[in-house]
């Protein structure tokens, strides 16, 4: 833990916001539920209150749905799209993101937490992520598929998927709050 940290801060506050939906839900006659929405595991979650979501090593930001850890990960949990970024005998660092709408595996474009700021740089050779690119009023012309069959198209609308990249920077409302001397840009460590 870092020196003067205070979890009782974390639970005062949760305390107050699921007060304040509990309120508001009785008042407006909404079921509790619908704060309530379920994760990829099927298990439910409050709006708006702090979790403990794991143990890091380090942690940095970027704002909102855009972050990097590390931690410490048992060799034998370590999968082949972990970025390991220090061996160890039992147990190797892992380097994680999460940047909403990026692959975790995007993690690999990283060789350090530091790496993780403005204009890093999503490749699709780690991410395989794709745009969607409309075409409107195409010409008609003939497309020969990898089989080497040739087929005429005529339509004049379509779409198709088109390799990109992600650039990370900050949100304005981020980059503005963070911009001020009193709050400089900080690192933290367990």
């Amino acid at each position: 833990m870092i020196e003067g940290y205070d979890k009782k801060v974390f639970l005062d506050y949760n305390e107050k916001v699921k007060s304040k939906i509990e309120f508001v839900s009785k008042t407006l006659s909404i079921p509790i539920e619908r704060y309530m929405p379920k994760d990829i595991h099927g298990k439910p979650h409050m709006l708006g209150i702090f979790e403990d979501d794991d143990k890091y090593d380090e942690f940095i930001t970027q704002g909102a749905k855009k972050y990097a850890v590390t931690k410490w990960k048992k060799n034998k949990k370590i999968k082949d799209d972990d970025n390991v970024i220090e061996i160890g005998s039992e147990q190797s660092k892992v380097l994680e993101i999460t940047v909403a709408g990026v692959p975790k595996t995007g993690s690999k474009c990283l060789k350090k937490i530091e790496d993780f700021k403005d204009d890093l740089v999503f490749d699709f050779e780690h991410t395989n992520k794709n745009t969607l690119f409309y075409c409107e009023d195409q010409d008609e012309f003939d497309l020969t598929d990898y089989q080497g069959n040739t087929y005429h198209v005529t339509d004049k609308t379509g779409c198709c998927l088109v390799p990109t990249t992600y650039v990370l920077g900050k949100a304005l409302e981020y980059a503005e709050l963070i911009e001020d001397e009193s709050s400089k840009r900080a690192w933290f460590k367990e």
